[in-house]
């Protein structure tokens, strides 16, 4: 929470000290609001949405419930999570995960990660995934790993947001697609 205020408020003082350009930056709210996925998961079939339990939260489901403006969505079912990914302790059929929403745009995705390596191996496995490819990551466990999360940002994505910009080409500095890879 605290880093997005403070992207946002870095971007906000640098722009006014060093160009002319004016925006309107978003307002961030003191305690960003938190959303259960179960809770909007229900919205969304209140409004009509054909969705249930397990489902991704696509954009177009997100703006029939009318979500404005910074928002977290929390307790995700564990189904589409990655194998590191902390099973809530009260739930196991709930990720210890996170999304940051501005509107219906993902700006950012994090989790808290699984610290224990006999529990790591079993998720692996429970995937499908082969455990000894994973051999120089699982070894480093052998030592011990302190509970831990992580987090990542999509800059071009928090950008949009501040700029009211509609296609994250406009916030990249080298866009590519299908018809450009180079400049």
């Amino acid at each position: 929470e605290d880093l997005i205020k403070n992207c946002i408020v870095t971007v906000q003082n640098f722009v006014k000290e060093n160009t002319d350009v004016e925006f309107n930056v978003p307002d961030v709210p003191d305690k960003i609001p938190r959303y259960k996925y179960a809770e909007l998961i229900e919205k969304m079939q209140n409004a009509g949405v054909k969705a249930q339990w397990g489902d991704d939260l696509y954009p177009k489901n997100l703006q029939k419930i009318g979500l404005t403006g910074f928002y977290f969505i929390i307790d995700w079912p564990m189904g589409p999570k990655p194998f590191y990914v902390k099973v809530k302790k009260d739930d196991e059929k709930i990720s210890e995960s996170f999304d940051l929403m501005w509107g219906d745009l993902e700006l950012s995705s994090g989790s808290t990660r699984i610290e224990k390596k006999s529990e790591l191996e079993d998720r692996m496995k429970n995937k499908g995934m082969k455990t000894e490819a994973f051999a120089y990551h699982l070894n480093i466990f052998d030592f011990g790993v302190p509970p831990h999360a992580g987090c990542g940002i999509g800059l071009e994505r928090l950008m949009m947001a501040l700029t009211g910009t509609e296609n994250i080409r406009d916030t990249t500095f080298y866009p590519r697609d299908v018809d450009r890879l180079t400049p």
